[in-house]
């Protein structure tokens, strides 16, 4: 997302603290471009990311749920054939 990221030292654009900081050219005039950010408003802005996460997947509709229990088939055996069509196994009188 972002070309290239920088460690400098200076006050952060978010609370104006002092020390290091990250800055992000995103693409403008680099007198205006570039907001300087400490690590405890990356880590909140993570944060909110997350919040904005977790509202957008509450929000979404939930996949729809497989059936569970056996699946009936057209291809299924019907049951036992008629007793006519069955030969016997055992050899009778002849």
């Amino acid at each position: 997302m972002f070309e290239q990221i920088t460690i400098e030292r200076g006050h952060c654009t978010l609370c104006n603290g002092w020390g290091l900081a990250i800055s992000l050219p995103l693409g403008g005039h680099p007198h205006l471009d570039g907001p300087l950010l400490c690590e405890s408003c990356i880590r909140s802005a993570v944060k909110a990311a997350d919040v904005l996460k977790t509202l957008r997947q509450a929000k979404a509709t939930p996949p729809k749920r497989t059936r569970k229990g056996r699946k009936s088939s057209g291809k299924a055996p019907t049951g036992h054939p008629p007793k006519e069509a069955v030969s016997s196994l055992v050899p009778g009188p002849d």
